[in-house]
């Protein structure tokens, strides 16, 4: 093997390896929003969104607030239930989350999927609905909002039930 082919095998190992490594670490962070989205336990939107941000994954600031609720654009691919994400949502007392007028939200977090909710109640029939909320997303309003978008959240309020 000469010094060229040595160098290009390095290479593609290498970026091999990395492409597995990001995958792991996705993966990771996936396990982790299922988990919070699940409503197991009480959610954690500062500690999970300032994760993915340091990640890479999510971008710093959120791109719309809709009623206290910040929504986060995914930078990199991340998947969670199965489903592509293409925003992450939350609402915690710090300032990275914008605050509306009127009643909080609670402690939320969440996902956009760009899926309908009938399919996406459909693929997670299999986990308990009495906390987890589906809802049509509210990123986007008008007439040339994305069709078939749809949030999947865990609020501190499901615990009061």
């Amino acid at each position: 093997m000469n010094a060229k082919s040595a160098i290009f095998a390095a290479t593609v190992f290498l970026a091999l390896t990395a492409s597995v490594n990001a995958q792991s670490v996705r993966s990771k962070f996936a396990a982790a929003l299922e988990d919070q989205i699940r409503c197991s336990e009480k959610p954690e939107p500062y500690r999970a969104i300032r994760a993915l941000q340091r990640a890479g994954l999510v971008r710093r600031n959120y791109y719309i607030n809709v009623d206290s609720l910040s929504y986060f654009r995914v930078r990199k691919p991340l998947t969670v239930f199965g489903m592509k994400v293409v925003s992450v949502i939350g609402f915690d007392a710090y300032p990275m989350f914008g605050r509306g007028p009127g009643t909080s939200p609670g402690i939320t977090i969440g996902v956009v999927v760009p899926y309908s909710v009938e399919e996406v109640k459909q693929r997670l029939s299999r986990l308990p609905q009495d906390k987890i909320m589906i809802d049509e997303a509210e990123d986007y309003i008008g007439t040339n909002a994305p069709k078939n978008r749809t949030e999947i959240w865990c609020s501190e309020y499901a615990f009061s039930k």
